[in-house]
């Protein structure tokens, strides 16, 4: 049985790479936070990872693939809705939507770069960012095929409530970072702030439930 030891070079190959790989990602998520998505060119990038530049070709193929992948393992929505215990937790809507959307509020309010790749989707017509609305876009859908069977009647109120709330913290935190001023009188950095926007978003969500099953009892009644 050959010596183990011959293997090594090999395993700390693979781990360079690995390790080079994430110094790349780590590096576009930087820029964007600092520079914005006006920042990602190939130089710049190696530059922040302190790698040189042909690795990013050699690693990823190209820059389009490099912030491909970037996006897909920041991309709240693209993570979240991939998880098997939210494919499964169907059943629950009201309960689901909830976590889904206090989830994007926690996550988006927190991470700079969410914020930066937003902002760039919605400044810039891109390929690569379009194709990835569009996947994020049916994976949402797969959740609202399931409002749109739900047996308590949920379907529209839910559908568009969850639109405009998902949207409103999309905006609040975009305002915050590019004019760093109040909305609405309401503090996106403050704590109390934050618990009432949330409160306010069960509120809003727990409502729809209830006028949608109301409307379904009473005309359940009226026939």
């Amino acid at each position: 049985m050959p010596h183990l030891s011959i293997y090594k070079p090999m395993n700390e190959k693979i781990k360079n790479k690995e390790l080079t790989k994430r110094k790349l990602l780590n590096a576009v998520g930087e820029i964007i936070k600092v520079q914005g998505y006006q920042g990602l060119g190939v130089n710049k990038i190696a530059k922040q990872a302190k790698v040189d530049k042909r690795l990013i070709y050699r690693y990823f193929y190209s820059l389009q693939t490099l912030l491909e992948t970037y996006i897909l393992e920041k991309d709240y929505w693209l993570k979240i809705l991939n998880e098997e215990q939210i494919k499964n937790q169907t059943n629950d809507l009201e309960t689901l939507i909830g976590t889904l959307i206090s989830g994007q509020f926690d996550c988006f309010q927190d991470d700079e770069e969410m914020q930066g790749l937003m902002h760039w989707e919605l400044s810039e017509k891109n390929d690569l960012l379009n194709s990835i609305v569009r996947v994020r876009e049916d994976l949402r859908g797969e959740i609202f095929k399931s409002v749109n069977n739900d047996p308590k009647g949920n379907s529209i109120d839910l559908k568009f409530t969850s639109a405009l709330l998902i949207a409103g913290i999309y905006y609040l935190n975009l305002h915050h970072r590019v004019n760093d001023c109040k909305f609405c009188d309401v503090d996106i950095q403050n704590l109390d702030d934050q618990k009432k926007l949330k409160k306010a978003i069960s509120s809003i969500l727990e409502l729809s439930f209830q006028k949608k099953t109301k409307s379904k009892v009473e005309c359940s009644k009226s026939i």
